[in-house]
């Protein structure tokens, strides 16, 4: 027997704690010892604490690294005052330390509280001054218990065949938008596996895993006298009040005989899976749970849900009769499956990041097989945390994280599982039930299988309602290894235990398939006395039927599209009558249900025309853009690189668009060629776009699972007449994306440049043929007329385009189909541009963000090849597209390309290049206001680019008013009324009241072409004005204006609307500020601030989530506004935002302004607390000192903001001298 500390905590008067130590030691009497403590977590150290494990990993770049010391050096200090006033408070309770201090490693401590109390303290802090180390990752055992259940604890089953019997129930809502679902199974897993004991436990994963079918899970278990040791809950937890939330109907129908009539109050809750729900969620609590666990003899739950062991600290409510009513009313959802008589529970006390649930889990599991008892295993996973708190996601590695505490141990007593000695486990890792299959383990992938959870977790709902699911992706998606991983988890877990696969790469009809059937149950036919070749032709299907109604099987049809004949129309192996048998015999599947099986067919196409609605289609999501960082970096490690050579391979996972065979094969080439860093892979990417690096494919021979060649050429050969193919080779031009519409753009440009290739080709005949283009798996619809391209198809297809656009008679040549393909995606640039500032800027975005890289592509090519009046064309595009995205730095690069292409050293136009000088100069004027905060030297531009366009537009002007305008004469006036409003919005950022002036010039010339978009933006840049200057402030003109440009917006654009409301909210901010100031009755300045919240919010809800220029801004003035409330949560929270969404652009001017602004938040919120003072401002100046940094990027044109940081900066080193 180890030695034990019990330490009780009581509550005593005037805020203090009476604590009892007890130390129990084998053969010696117990000592005892007490001490009468004040401690207790400011509000600020617990907000400090939540932010730092729930918050902080969500947006690490936000966070100036003086923060987190702080946090971390308070909790040591905390830890370190805890000991001081617990054991060493007097001469009993030192006692106590010294005759256990260097036992530790044997100690196993256990904490009781009241449950109001709980978490008061936070005992796993505590901590030894002489190591420097916490107790809870010293000690063998550190764990809570409550030793007054509401009823006896559930005694812990036999083991079932000598194996420990797991529940594990995986919900995840959110569907593939969710936490990937092995995040956590797989490091149980392998912890098992590594401990040489993955044979001992016998588990299960709950299908579907709803609260109902837990229900009859846990019910058939105890039936059949075999009741799970262990449910583990992998999935979401809350902590709220559900009386506040749109569930209160539901708990007032439920809480009357579920919860004893008090539904009110903050709980914890699980959150089930519910596919009737409209959220598909259905909430549990604790009690609930506690219960159905004790009447069905689960000893333990494990739940690494988020805040599932968390609850406020509070005294006890007044009504509360026993502990039991302290529990339903405090609400910690383990402490209440606690009192339900569970003698071990395992809960989270904040919202874990995930890899740290992966890898705590995987570490208490390892220790669970090796016999440790529940309160030991939980501490040596805790103390793994402890020495490995680098915490990775994807490339990224966060800076170490002291996460150690997030757990909480419930123990009632010491709990061991029972030793598993059934005779043959033995300690042998059990060997893969799938690698051991030949054709499996053929399939799978050399670097093993990594990710992929979003399609799995598609295939393992879709089996819980349908037998026979089709999963259907395009060429070198992994489907075929996809399956067989699939195999793998569902065999792990429980779902099947036999797993069979049948490729239909060759001919295989009904006859076929079956007599493979019978082969894999060949032990069964022969224990029956059955010969399968004795079976008479017309039984066998019956009895293959009859075997499937007896035996579980997962059985894969892999690759079935050759079935009705690929590519379509091509001739079948398979004869008709062939094709309707095996269709039939799925029918039959499908509708008998008693059949255990469970279909799996693979297929490039979703096989409608084939097996009509027979199957369940699963369409195969790309990889994702972390599951593919995370094979590059296996790639990478395979031949001795580390995970930083790789850091800079943005570009190249950009390009395979989650296609892991061309991540593959390229990946392996850029490492042969040792590229690393993001500038090289760049290049070498870029060459490969544009077809002038070759792709070093593995031989054809080695099948269609290693060679892109080999699996882009399946099928594809016989797919197209000669008359298409002229239409397939274009596609060789395009970069991602296949906007059918660009192939309509190409016959609108020079007559010179019409491809006659194209001229009996309609839009209806060209979907026609890349959608058999899809069936092939060389292309994938997105919707409508849109269609994703293999990211090596254009490689591929290169040959094809020299072949059929060689300029022999009849056909054109290669610089006439480039010019015609460059124009015509040109041309969608520019209309899609003209959409935007027309105020269909939802589409026109959706539309630019899907042709990028055509766009650029097309640039690329129209510069190489000097074709100078059609560069900037589609540059209007992307211009559009990466200003809404604030992507100005990558905008800054390629106008600085083009600026020596169109102007001269003096900034004057290029002779025969003057058509586009004006739009060049637009480019670099909006750049130096915004981008180099160069106000000068824009107004410098401007005034060259307004004289040009006045010069133009002047014959328009001389016209009447009456006088209808062709297209290109409102492009003038288009032109100089943009000139003007430039003009006006460099003397608003001056400060110059004759912007007012030059704003209503600029609205006359938008009003004659009819423009209402442009007009409301000027009516928007005019309330700035108003709001802005001090010699003309007028917050109502200000919202009059802002107003107006609200009406003015077209109903569907979003960004325009969302952008008005927030500037209406502004001005009702100021006016909150004002009465302040003028200490105006409280409920005039607080009607204010509510008014500017609900603005603010209503265009947060209606800003598009990838505008990211705009979202910034308004976080921001949520942040201000919540920090003049003193609501510092909340102002933190939209304030780190806000910083997020700056650094994701480099837009690091307004970073700097929201960094001063989360210092003047912590500056403010020292002076309201003495207490945490010093600590607070020093939190202020790294923040201070961050912005102060961003503004010296500009070197010197940010002078005002580095001035005036500069001078906070000397005011907080002041504070802090005093």
């Amino acid at each position: 027997m180890s030695p034990k500390l019990a330490i009780r905590q009581r509550p005593s008067a005037d805020g203090q704690y009476l604590i009892d130590l007890r130390l129990e030691r084998p053969g010696e009497a117990p000592i005892e010892g007490s001490a009468s403590i004040t401690f207790q977590l400011t509000p600020q150290e617990q907000q400090d604490l939540r932010w730092y494990m729930e918050d902080y990993p969500q947006h690490p770049e936000a966070v100036e690294a003086a923060h987190i010391d702080q946090i971390e050096a308070m909790m040591r200090a905390r830890g370190g005052e805890l000991y001081d006033k617990v054991l060493a408070a007097n001469r009993n309770t030192q006692a106590i330390w010294f005759a256990i201090r260097n036992e530790l490693a044997d100690l196993r401590i256990e904490i009781n509280t009241g449950i109001a109390e709980a978490a008061a303290i936070p005992w796993e802090l505590m901590r030894d001054p002489e190591s420097n180390s916490a107790l809870a990752v010293r000690v063998q055992a550190f764990v809570r218990v409550q030793s007054n259940p509401n009823i006896g604890f559930v005694k812990v089953p036999q083991a079932h065949e000598g194996r420990i019997r797991l529940l594990y129930v995986a919900c995840r809502p959110g569907g593939t938008r969710d936490v990937a679902l092995r995040a956590v199974a797989n490091r149980l897993l392998k912890g098992l596996e590594q401990a040489g004991k993955r044979r001992h436990f016998d588990i299960a994963v709950l299908r579907p895993p709803t609260y109902e079918q837990l229900q009859k899970t846990l019910a058939e278990a105890k039936r059949a006298g075999q009741p799970f040791h262990i449910v583990h809950f992998d999935g979401h937890g809350t902590y709220t009040d559900l009386s506040q939330t749109r569930y209160a109907a539901w708990l007032n129908r439920l809480g009357a005989f579920k919860y004893e009539g008090k539904i009110d109050g903050k709980r914890g809750y699980l959150l089930f899976e519910q596919p009737k729900d409209d959220d598909g969620i259905q909430p549990v609590s604790g009690e609930e749970l506690g219960k159905l666990l004790h009447d069905h003899g689960v000893p333990v739950l494990v739940l690494n849900a988020c805040q599932s062991a968390m609850h406020d600290a509070a005294e006890a409510p007044a009504d509360a009769d026993s502990v039991h009513d302290e529990v339903r009313a405090i609400g910690s959802l383990a402490q209440a499956v606690v009192d339900q008589g569970i003698p071990a529970v395992l809960g989270m006390r904040y919202s874990v990041f995930v890899v740290t649930a992966a890898q705590y889990i995987g570490e208490l599991y390892a220790a669970l097989a090796q016999g440790q008892s529940f309160g030991e295993a939980a501490t040596l996973a805790r103390r793994h945390l402890r020495d490995n708190p680098d915490r990775w996601a994807g490339f990224g590695l966060l800076r170490p994280l002291a996460d150690w505490l997030v757990p909480v141990v419930y123990e009632a007593m010491r709990l061991t599982l029972p030793q598993t000695t059934a005779p043959g486990l033995g300690g042998q890792v059990e060997s893969d039930p799938i690698l051991s299959d030949d054709r499996l383990r053929l399939r799978y992938p050399e670097q093993g299988f990594i990710g992929r959870d979003e399609t799995l977790l598609l295939l393992d709902r879709a089996f819980d309602k349908h037998p026979v699911v089709l999963l259907h992706a395009y060429a070198g998606q992994g489907k075929t290894s996809a399956a067989v991983e699939f195999a793998r988890w569902y065999t792990q877990t429980g779902g099947l235990t036999r797993v069979l696969l049948t490729s239909f790469e060759i001919h295989v009809d009904l006859e076929d398939a079956l007599n493979q059937l019978a082969h894999h149950f060949k032990d069964v036919l022969e224990a029956h006395g059955i010969e399968w070749h004795a079976v008479k032709p017309g039984e066998r299907r019956p009895m293959a039927l009859e075997l499937l109604r007896r035996y579980p099987l997962l059985w894969i049809w892999d690759n079935v599209e050759p079935v009705a004949g690929f590519p379509a129309g091509s001739e079948s192996a398979w004869t008709g009558a062939e094709q309707a048998e095996l269709a039939d015999f799925l029918r039959q599947l499908r509708q008998d249900q008693s059949t255990q099986v469970k279909l799996l067919l693979t297929s490039r196409r979703d096989e409608r025309a084939w097996l009509g609605d027979i199957s369940h289609r699963v369409s195969m999501p790309r990889m994702s853009r972390a599951d593919s960082a995370a094979l590059a970096s296996e790639l990478g490690r395979e031949r001795g690189w580390k995970s930083s050579d790789i850091d800079g391979w943005g570009p190249l996972l950009d390009y395979c668009t989650g296609n892991p065979l061309a991540l593959r094969v390229l990946a392996k080439q850029a490492i042969r060629l040792g590229l690393r860093g993001q500038e090289p892979v760049a290049k070498f990417i870029q060459a490969v776009r544009d077809g002038e690096q070759e792709i070093e494919d593995a031989d054809e021979a080695e099948g269609r699972g290693y060679s892109l060649g080999a699996s882009l050429a399946y099928g594809f050969r016989n797919a197209f007449t000669e008359e298409e193919m002229p239409v397939i080779a274009l596609l060789s031009l395009f970069q991602g994306v296949v906007p059918v519409e660009i192939f309509s753009y190409m016959d609108m440009g020079q007559s010179r440049y019409i491809l006659p290739e194209l001229q009996n080709q309609d839009q209806d005949k060209i979907i026609n043929i890349l959608n058999r283009a899809c069936e092939v798996g060389l292309l994938t619809s997105i919707s409508g007329s849109w269609y994703g391209i293999h990211p090596a198809f254009p490689w591929f297809l290169k040959q094809a385009f020299k072949q059929y656009y060689d300029g022999t008679p009849g056909r054109s040549n290669s610089e006439t189909a480039l010019r015609a393909w460059v124009q015509g995606t040109n041309f969608a640039g520019s209309y899609y541009n003209e959409e935007f500032h027309h105020g269909n800027r939802q589409q026109a975005t959706q539309f630019l963000g899907l042709v990028e890289n055509n766009l650029l592509h097309a640039r690329h090519l129209a510069r190489r090849l000097g074709w100078w009046h059609i560069v900037t064309s589609g540059m209007q595009g992307l211009n559009v597209l990466y200003e809404y995205q604030g992507r100005l730095a990558e905008w800054a690069h390629l106008v600085a390309q083009v600026v020596p292409e169109y102007c001269s050293d003096d900034d004057e136009p290029l002779a025969g290049r003057e058509e586009f000088y004006g739009l060049i100069l637009s480019y670099r004027i909006n750049l130096a206001r915004y981008y180099d905060r160069d106000l000068d030297y824009a107004a410098a531009l401007q005034n060259k680019q307004l004289k040009c366009a006045r010069q133009e537009a002047a014959a328009v002007l001389s016209l009447p008013e009456t006088t209808p305008l062709n297209t290109y004469q409102k492009a003038l006036i288009r032109n100089l009324a943009a000139s003007i409003f430039t003009l006006g919005c460099i003397l608003l950022e001056q400060n110059d009241v004759e912007c007012v002036v030059v704003y209503q010039e600029a609205i006359c010339y938008y009003q004659r072409i009819a423009d209402t978009t442009a007009e409301a933006i000027i009516y928007l840049n005019i309330g700035h004005a108003y709001r802005v200057i001090s010699a003309i402030r007028n917050w109502d003109m200000a919202e009059t204006a802002y107003q107006r440009g609200l009406e003015l917006h077209n109903p569907s654009d979003a960004v325009g609307r969302s952008a008005s409301l927030y500037q209406i909210g502004t001005i009702h901010h100021e006016r909150f500020k004002e009465t302040s100031l003028r200490s105006e009755r409280e409920e005039i300045t607080l009607r204010h601030a509510q008014v500017a919240e609900q603005y603010y919010h209503e265009a947060l809800q209606l800003c598009p989530t990838d505008s990211v220029n705009n979202l910034g801004p308004i976080h921001n003035s949520l942040g201000i506004l919540y920090g003049q409330l003193r609501r510092m949560e909340a102002c933190r929270e939209h304030l780190e935002q806000a910083v997020q969404f700056h650094v994701q652009v480099n837009e690091h001017y307004s970073a700097g302004q929201t960094r001063r602004n989360m210092a003047f938040m912590y500056e403010s919120a020292a002076k309201r607390d003495p207490i945490h003072r010093h600590d607070l401002l020093l939190r202020a100046r790294s923040y201070a000192e961050a912005a102060l940094r961003d503004f010296q990027r500009y070197q010197g044109r940010a002078a005002a903001d580095e001035t005036q940081t500069q001078r906070f900066i000397a005011d907080i080193d002041q504070a802090l001298a005093g």
